[in-house]
């Protein structure tokens, strides 16, 4: 891929470290959780996930459009995978 999403996605997961305080980074490029015990455990884990709610402060449009720049990234890391297996995340609430 290329293009500025590329790019968007690249940004997106170098502020990774800072947003979940270096803790449940995404393994990649299984895209697994680095600290939950389970090590089969799907990134974005819950507590990856609470972190980010509470970075974006309740941006729930904020948080949506970040976590779509993620998808990206794993889509990248697993192009012949299909997206429902990429990514559990939801819609923002």
């Amino acid at each position: 891929m290329t293009g500025p999403l590329t790019a968007h996605a690249v940004r997106a997961v170098d502020q990774l470290p800072v947003r979940l305080g270096g803790e449940h980074m995404p393994r990649r490029p299984e895209w697994t959780c680095d600290t939950c015990p389970d090590t089969d455990t799907p990134w974005p884990c819950p507590p990856a996930l609470v972190r980010m709610a509470e970075y974006h402060g309740g941006d729930d449009a904020a948080l949506a459009a970040y976590l779509g720049a993620l998808d990206i990234a794993a889509y990248a890391d697993q192009p012949d995978a299909l997206r429902h297996e990429l990514r559990r995340i939801g819609p923002a609430r």
